[in-house]
């Protein structure tokens, strides 16, 4: 009957039992053929030796750091781990993972978290860029829901993602503080950062956990010695390793051994805040050869682990190069003191216990026990796994075993220790209720501090009861008093139960009023008092009581008293109130205008019984009768309304302009109205007169006012002036000729006086042709003069003439024809071919080149002309120029 047996225990105790161990270390991929797998909370693991697959496939390359991160699921099964190269990560079925080429070089990635309420989890690690030792840190993304499962690399230089060296999952499960290794900021002390890791990504704004020193320090930054911080598996505690707190060194391969004062920080931490507080030195002393503890010797590692209960601290310390002396402390975790003395940490077993290789620093497993992995390189280079079967008890109670776990024929390549995956179990809770919210008729908030279950049971203790599968839940308690709270928490068909006392306080309701709509200019006043209040604070920050309003927008006060708060807002908005009317006259359309903007509706009241609702701050009303009438407006805005002062109009009436039907002219028109000395006109072109003349097309409008009264009419105007079909000049022609207007208009309709009804007309006879062109009702002409002649002439080109000889006689060179010919060009050229004149009409050539005589001499002329019958003639010869 475990759940009676549980239950009974809960109410004695007031904890929990412990939770059933996490699967997601369940694995253990070491190197070589060598796994671990963890099947139970209780069992030794199973050794398994047989990944041949694997290392067939792609063999080792001698840098011994596989296995350094192994992710299982939640049932244990493997995930993904660390390759045997510094940079390689290798899927469930032991093969690179996809993506595996976007991995950068020379990283060791030795850190990973998961994102909560996603299946992405971050890797980081060191890049190691020179044997100065310079470190910068690196790194990836594993996306679990790629490639079918086996899951992809994603590599995202542009994103920021902090360092970190350790984590801790909140119980609530929404978010994971990040914890990175202590770094300096430009002030050269040393601090140490919590980042919070949600489903949504980093928080950018990082929780600086502790200021630890502020002198410089220096960091050894090999990846054994990387300073480091680990936090305990329930959260409170938190350690720091190799802080220097004297000068700055430098450590460079083969060159320096020069090792400062390294001590580590033992600090409280707090989950909720990501805070760490009360820090503590970690100065272990060290046992020389001769088996003298030597407080002040320089310590070169420290490496720690937490039992499952955190309550005390495990130590592995050496101080030497890979040295093959160390030494396992227990420390307690609720001391007083300020630095850890040996009085205080106890040595398991004796002196130079693990005087046998070279170790790796102690690891938290899924069962509960705290293991090392040891590398002998003094004989067979066989290796072994030493472990705390029972971490959790004082001194040498804590059953530490040598060697319990055989592995042998480690090959030489492999390096200097024997590595075991960097992070066991993340976290260890015990499912316990947290609350805030103590109020009634004010929401509280209730979560498990318990991330994995599947449902959980809450009874509030008011008579509510409730199941919920979610992380957090809302209960609001109607009256004040005490409560006690259960929740049953089931995971894999079991339960837990635990207990919460809730004590609910009151306060008066704080009530403002309704959100109110007021008009500009006016203000309004509103004085919360009440006796049960202490103190009052509006968001413009004033803490009266009252408050006077001037101004839209949202007023809030939260009011308190010794135990509770409540807040209450009021919204309040200003609108113009004021509006006028226009179009008083019978017949005219009433417009009104309302000063205000941006109302969600308006509703008229037009006071002969029409009302209309709309959003427009100027609307139109045509009322059927004169009369006085009084129109009423409400307006309505953000959900508010506010009825505004009346308007009262008078409809009186006036006799309407009636100008004429639209009309059309084929010449300027009057256009207008008897004249009336009562009425003022007004027409739209600016005439102030009843009638005007109207020359051009278009809208004509005529606005008469008569007193406070106005009525307008239009009269659409056409004026059709028709194009005049131009003929050529009265001419004589020989052949047929076809005369057409140089304007013909596709709309025309075009008459000849001769009963022709296009265009053009072929004329073969003498006499005058008239030509009508057509628009509507509107038309125009023009008219030609025809001779007809016999068109068989000759024409005479002079071959000499004289100008300016004084006798008047043969000055100007031009030919003569028998009938009419068009000049297509005449041009006279000098004997080394340049252009002296040049012209399209006989008007002849005066011996003139640019207004200057030419010499006596001989020219060329060239003549081109066309009959009217239309051929051409071309005519070239010599004349002569005597002066």
């Amino acid at each position: 009957m475990k759940h009676i047996a549980v239950i009974f225990f809960l109410i004695l105790s007031g904890s929990l039992s412990a939770q059933a161990p996490q699967k997601e270390y369940s694995n253990w991929i070491l190197y070589d053929n060598i796994s671990l797998k963890f099947n139970d909370s209780y069992s030794e693991p199973e050794v398994s030796k047989d990944l041949n697959q694997h290392y067939q496939t792609h063999g080792t390359s001698g840098y011994g750091l596989i296995g350094l991160i192994n992710v299982s699921d939640s049932n244990g099964n493997l995930l993904f781990y660390s390759g045997d190269s510094i940079t390689m990560i290798y899927n469930r079925n032991f093969q690179p993972m996809k993506g595996f080429e976007r991995l950068p070089t020379g990283v060791i990635f030795e850190t990973v978290v998961k994102k909560p309420n996603s299946n992405q989890y971050y890797l980081g690690g060191e890049h190691w860029l020179s044997y100065e030792q310079k470190l910068f840190y690196k790194h990836i993304c594993i996306d679990m829901s790629l490639d079918s499962g086996l899951g992809e690399i994603i590599v995202d230089s542009s994103s920021y993602f902090p360092p970190f060296t350790d984590y801790i999952n909140h119980p609530s499960g929404r978010f994971v503080w990040l914890l990175n290794s202590i770094k300096s900021k430009r002030d050269s002390a040393v601090y140490l950062h919590a980042y919070k890791l949600t489903a949504d990504g980093v928080d950018s704004n990082d929780v600086v956990v502790s200021t630890l020193t502020d002198k410089p320090y220096s960091i050894f930054v090999l990846n054994q010695v990387t300073p480091s911080c680990k936090v305990s598996h329930d959260g409170k505690y938190l350690v720091v390793s190799n802080v220097d707190f004297d000068s700055i060194y430098k450590l460079y391969f083969y060159k320096e051994q020069l090792f400062p004062d390294r001590r580590s920080i033992f600090l409280d931490f707090d989950i909720e805040t990501g805070k760490a507080t009360n820090p503590k030195q970690l100065r272990m002393p060290y046992s020389d050869s001769a088996g003298n503890n030597r407080i002040n010797t320089t310590q070169y590692l420290s490496y720690f682990e937490f039992p499952k209960e955190s309550n005390y601290l495990y130590l592995y310390v050496s101080s030497v190069w890979f040295g093959t002396k160390g030494e396992l402390f227990q420390c307690p975790v609720s001391i007083d003191k300020d630095t850890f003395y040996t009085e205080i940490c106890k040595k398991i077993n004796g002196r130079n216990l693990l005087n046998y290789g070279y170790f790796s620093p102690p690891k938290l497993a899924p069962n509960g026990k705290v293991y090392l992995g040891r590398w002998d390189s003094s004989t067979s280079h066989d290796s072994s796994i030493t472990v705390i079967n029972e971490p959790d008890k004082n001194g040498d109670s804590c059953d530490l075993t040598r060697f319990p776990i055989e592995i042998e024929n480690i090959d030489d390549k492999h390096g200097h220790h024997f590595p075991l995956p960097n992070k066991v179990l993340p976290s260890l809770y015990y499912p316990q209720i947290k609350s805030d919210g103590n109020c009634s008729n004010q929401s509280s908030s209730f979560w498990i501090t318990y991330s994995e279950y599947d449902s959980i049971a809450w009874d509030f203790g008011d008579g509510i009861k409730v199941v919920s599968y979610k992380d957090t839940i809302e209960h609001q308690y109607s009256k004040s008093g005490e409560f006690v709270v259960f929740a049953k928490v089931f995971k894999y068909g079991e339960f837990d139960t635990t207990t919460f006392y809730k004590t609910i306080h009151s306060i008066n309701p704080l009530k403002l009023g309704n959100d109110t709509l007021i008009c500009n200019g006016n203000t309004f006043e509103i004085d919360a008092f009440n006796s049960n209040y202490t103190s009052y604070k509006w968001n413009n920050d004033s803490t009266n009581s009252f408050i006077e309003i001037d101004k839209e927008g949202l007023y809030s006060l939260e009011v308190e008293n010794e135990f509770c708060s409540t807040k209450d807002s009021i919204f309040f908005g200003f609108v113009e109130c004021s509006f006028s009317a226009s179009n008083f006259c019978l017949g005219d359309t009433l417009e009104v205008s309302l000063q205000a903007s941006a109302l969600d509706s308006i509703v008229w009241n037009f006071g002969d019984g029409t009302v209309i609702t709309n959003n427009e701050i100027k609307t139109q009303h045509l009322y059927q009768n004169k009369g006085d009438y009084t129109i009423n407006a409400s307006l309505y805005y953000k959900g508010l309304s506010l009825k505004m002062n009346s308007l009262n109009v008078n409809i009186h009436s006036i006799q309407k302009p009636f100008l004429p039907d639209d009309t059309s002219s084929c010449m300027p028109i009057v256009i207008g109205i008897q004249a009336n000395s009562d009425y003022t006109y007004l027409w739209n072109n600016g005439d102030t007169i009843a009638n005007i003349l109207v020359k051009n097309s278009g809208l004509y409008f005529l606005t008469i006012n008569y007193g406070d009264c106005q009525a307008t009419d239009s009269i659409d105007v056409e004026i059709i002036l028709v194009t005049k079909p131009e003929l050529p000049s009265d001419t004589s022609i020989c052949e047929p000729f076809l005369f057409a207007p140089k304007n013909i208009d596709k709309d025309y309709t075009y008459f000849w006086n001769t009963g022709w009804k296009e265009p053009e007309l072929m004329v073969n006879e003498s006499g005058l042709y008239i030509v009508n062109a057509y628009f509507k009702d509107c038309f125009n002409s023009d008219s030609i003069e025809v001779e007809k002649l016999i068109c068989d002439c000759d024409v005479y080109i002079p071959d000499a003439f004289s100008p300016n000889n004084n006798d008047n006689l043969n000055d100007v060179f031009y030919f003569v024809a028998a009938c009419p010919l068009e000049v297509n060009y005449f041009r006279i050229l000098d004997r080394w071919g340049n252009l002296l004149f040049d012209s399209k009409e006989n008007t002849g050539w005066d011996g003139t080149y640019m207004n200057k005589k030419v010499p006596t001499g001989v020219y060329a002329y060239m003549i081109s002309v066309t009959s009217l019958n239309g051929k051409s003639y071309v005519f070239n010869g010599l004349v002569t120029l005597v002066r």
